[in-house]
């Protein structure tokens, strides 16, 4: 049997056209070890305007972005104290390196929502408290957005050590300022949902509700960034970061949704995980050409649920299905290296 690509090679290397100058998250990473692009994050799927920000204040998306209330079908697990770190870049396959232009200047925050469950929960409405806040750098005179510019388009937290344990959304905002004196600041948020493998006891002493913490007449959202010297210090949007109280009943749940599925070695977003394709001995010419096509199967529908933050998954996956092919034309024993996790 003979197997020809399918139509998603063709068209692989299209690229989403996004507003420039904006920006939105690529990913996380937990303790430095990336979790894969747009894998356990909430994100606009709408490729073409994944980047825009929010700028309703009222509405349900300053919880988690645009089409944010809805949930993901992965979680990822964090060890407790943790380091969480979200990805930021203008555009959803990065085709270029920009992280956001360089006029959106303003703040980054962090905050997080205990949850009963990181899929289904909406994420708009009270529990969320602040973990992180950096507003203007009167030392170095940066704004955080510069900083976030700087350090390549990593914006990392620490995770209160001590929480309590379970669900969680962890959900990271960058305040962009260049139009705020015309009514017009410009939210970018979006959130992860993860497990925290905790034994402790902490929770927030105070929580607050998402959307109703801010306001366009806020002098954070109202701020003159042009001002010479500017009016500081810069009041960062929202309330100040939470203090932690010894009230809370350590939990002893262990993560049940959102697991990576079993055999899964090649991730692309939240909707695809490709299997090992079955063995196949040398000589073994029937056999080999079934694991192709079971391969290429796979890879469609990798192109299929592909996120908006690009193919370089199933770009992997099908490296993987053009070895498989190369083996049967061989009469190759395979597939080679099998088991191992490919997700780039």
């Amino acid at each position: 049997m003979r197997f020809f690509q399918p139509r998603a090679a063709i068209w692989a290397f299209s690229v989403a056209h996004t507003v420039l100058g904006h920006a939105g998250i690529h990913g996380i990473y937990i303790n430095g070890q990336d979790q894969g692009k747009d894998v356990c994050v909430r994100m606009n799927q709408d490729g073409n305007h994944w980047n825009e920000p929010v700028e309703n204040l009222s509405s349900s998306d300053m919880a988690c972005g645009v089409t944010g209330t809805k949930g993901v079908n992965r979680v990822c697990p964090v060890p407790d104290g943790a380091t969480i770190t979200f990805e930021w870049g203008e555009s959803p396959d990065k085709f270029n390196a920009r992280v956001i232009d360089i006029s959106h200047v303003g703040p980054c925050t962090v905050y997080m929502k205990k949850v009963d469950s990181a899929i289904s929960d909406t994420a708009a409405g009270d529990g969320w408290f602040k973990i992180f806040d950096e507003g203007y750098d009167e030392a170095t005179q940066k704004w955080c957005v510069n900083k976030l510019i700087d350090n390549g388009g990593y914006l990392s937290a620490p995770i209160p050590k001590g929480l309590v344990g379970g669900s969680y959304l962890v959900r990271a905002e960058l305040l962009a300022l260049q139009n705020a004196i015309h009514g017009d600041p410009q939210y970018y948020i979006g959130c992860a949902q993860i497990f925290l493998n905790s034994s402790g006891n902490k929770i927030p002493a105070k929580t607050v509700a998402i959307p109703g913490i801010v306001s366009k007449t806020d002098v954070s959202d109202s701020f003159n960034v042009y001002d010479r010297p500017l009016k500081l210090p810069y009041p960062v949007p929202g309330p100040a970061v939470a203090e932690l109280v010894n009230n809370g009943k350590a939990s002893q749940a262990k993560q049940t949704e959102g697991v990576k599925p079993a055999g899964c070695i090649c991730e692309s977003g939240s909707a695809f995980c490709g299997v090992e394709v079955p063995e196949y001995s040398s000589g073994d010419e029937a056999g080999c050409w079934a694991s192709s096509q079971n391969c290429w199967d796979q890879n469609q529908k990798c192109y299929d649920n592909n996120p908006p933050t690009g193919v370089q998954s199933c770009q992997a996956w099908m490296g993987k299905c053009n070895a498989i092919n190369a083996d049967c034309k061989a009469k190759r024993a395979g597939p080679a290296n099998r088991g191992q996790d490919i997700t780039p």
